[in-house]
């Protein structure tokens, strides 16, 4: 039985969000809706172990706000969680979350406004998003950073956190970075608080399997299956599908990415291994839709095969004398370019490979300076992950580049860089490499996250592959796609979007009426 809400009287769809209408578009990948559904059937179900109004597929940062906003809407809610522990991937991120308008904007004098940051976040995109969802994102974030710091989130900021200053011809540049002190882990701290004190109830352990569906003119999912727990767990109202991405699944890679090339499987989540797609996959059973499902956001790794692998466009921020070279040897982009724009220059090289060149000078202030690398490179030059000589010819010759052009390169590097100048890229960090020993780490990509889903409405209704929406069935945070194009916008627009749906998400499916 639906709980009756005691602080606040419920809000209508229109009260709670700002929506445009939405259109249906072309299937994502053909073939991909077409999927022969595994859903299970309601008259296939035994027993019901577990119900409430609103069952929320995954404890992370969609599924923690959609969890409140459903709670405080008048709902009973339910998550399940498949790994030990709440937070999900949101608990890894830098913790920076993206608004615009906010409260931290007004204070700082700052004039910003969702019509600019859409047109920021669309040229970046290369103008693929789904223009009426990315309007929701950009209307609701600002309200979304408040509300965080209502509930205790304790923000620094703003800032620029991606390229705003660089799009000015297109749209006014404004600092839309808010760091969360603490990071995400201390973000999905604060909102597992507000669940707990809310009394919302969490299954850990508890994957779920299909979605419960009953048919009829229209498809509507009724409930969710646990196998692994062997639960029936009927959804009174409605089911959020806030499961993650496909980052850390190889064969989901394999499946659903653009890149020809192969990416490497997140290794930033090492140990996390819960964005395999799994979400996304239900959904498909049911025979969702998806809105750029191939479209993924690489990054550029540094220390392949190493146990904790770090951020390569971090590397050498501190320090000029840091060069990148393909496997000819050769220099081919600033090294500091815009971490969301460096993994597509790298791929245009050979291999998709380069090596990060720098010298003993350069690690003089310890490893962090140009890396997450141990202050004396002892254990990364043990296990093979960083390469070593006593001149760059012998470098050269130990990772397989030509001797010539390597020579060449640092060379030419050193005498511009002697004059604090790179003619060839512009870089501004310059320093030369000429403080023997000489080291060299792979650089590569890798799976930074999906930004292609499934497809939703702007209120997060799942949709069809013909248009139609699947009732009760609701998807926010990376299960989704729609709102970020082909490029990065900034630090802190994932975890953003993610929440900004997750309310929306909640909300709605606890506006439903009982199915009976």
């Amino acid at each position: 039985m639906k709980r009756k809400k005691e602080t606040k009287k419920n809000l209508s769809r229109r009260d709670f969000i700002k929506t445009t209408a939405v259109g249906v578009g072309a299937t994502a990948l053909a073939g991909l809706g077409a999927k022969e559904a595994k859903a299970i059937p309601i008259t296939e179900v035994p027993r019901w172990d577990r119900e409430a109004d609103v069952v929320i597929v995954g404890c992370g940062a969609s599924g923690s706000v959609a969890a409140i906003e459903a709670y405080d809407a008048g709902a009973e809610v339910l998550m399940l969680e498949k790994t030990p522990n709440f937070g999900g991937a949101g608990t890894l991120s830098g913790g920076a979350v993206y608004g615009c308008a906010t409260f931290l904007q007004r204070r700082a004098g700052i004039e910003d406004s969702p019509d600019e940051m859409f047109k920021y976040v669309m040229a970046i995109g290369g103008g693929v998003s789904d223009p009426n969802m990315l309007r929701v994102w950009c209307e609701n974030c600002g309200a979304l950073v408040d509300w965080l710091a209502s509930l205790g989130v304790q923000f620094t900021g703003p800032n620029y956190s991606g390229e705003e200053l660089l799009y000015a011809n297109i749209a006014k540049p404004a600092p839309r970075g808010h760091s969360t002190v603490g990071r995400g882990q201390a973000l999905l701290q604060v909102l597992e608080s507000q669940v707990d004190l809310r009394g919302i109830e969490y299954l850990t352990e508890t994957p779920a399997s299909e979605l419960i569906v009953r048919s009829g003119a229209a498809t509507e999912v009724v409930g969710v299956r646990s196998k692994t727990k062997g639960l029936y767990i009927k959804a009174r109202t409605g089911v959020v599908l806030a499961a993650g991405g496909y980052a850390t699944d190889a064969a989901a890679l394999k499946k659903y990415t653009m890149f020809s090339l192969p990416l490497l499987v997140n290794p930033m989540m090492k140990g996390f291994t819960a964005d395999d797609g799994d979400g996304i996959a239900m959904a498909q059973d049911v025979g969702c839709d998806f809105y750029g499902i191939d479209t993924m956001a690489p990054r550029v790794l540094v220390l392949v095969g190493y146990p904790t692998p770090g951020y390569a466009y971090y590397v050498g921020f501190s320090v000029g004398g840091v060069i990148w070279v393909n496997e000819a040897g050769q220099r081919f982009m600033d090294e500091k370019t815009f971490y969301g724009k460096a993994p597509f220059v790298l791929k245009t090289q050979t291999n998709a490979h380069a090596f990060q060149i720098f010298d003993q000078a350069a690690i003089a202030g310890g490893g962090a300076k140009v890396g997450p690398f141990s202050n004396d490179l002892s254990k990364e030059l043990a296990i093979g992950s960083i390469k070593t000589a006593a001149t760059i010819r012998a470098l050269a010759s130990v990772i397989g580049v030509n001797a010539d052009n390597l020579d060449a390169t640092v060379s030419t590097w050193n005498t511009n860089a002697a004059q604090g100048k790179d003619p060839q890229f512009g870089r501004t960090l310059v320093a030369p490499i000429n403080t023997p020993p000489f080291y060299a780490a792979d650089v590569r990509n890798y799976a930074g996250y999906n930004y292609g889903g499934v497809r939703i409405t702007p209120d997060c209704r799942v949709v069809k592959a013909l248009g139609s929406v699947i009732h009760r069935l609701y998807a926010a945070g990376s299960t989704t796609g729609g709102v970020l194009g082909q490029v990065h916008p900034g630090a802190g627009t994932m975890i953003s979007k993610a929440m900004t749906f997750g309310r929306i998400a909640g909300q709605n499916a606890a506006l439903e009426a009982p199915w009976s």
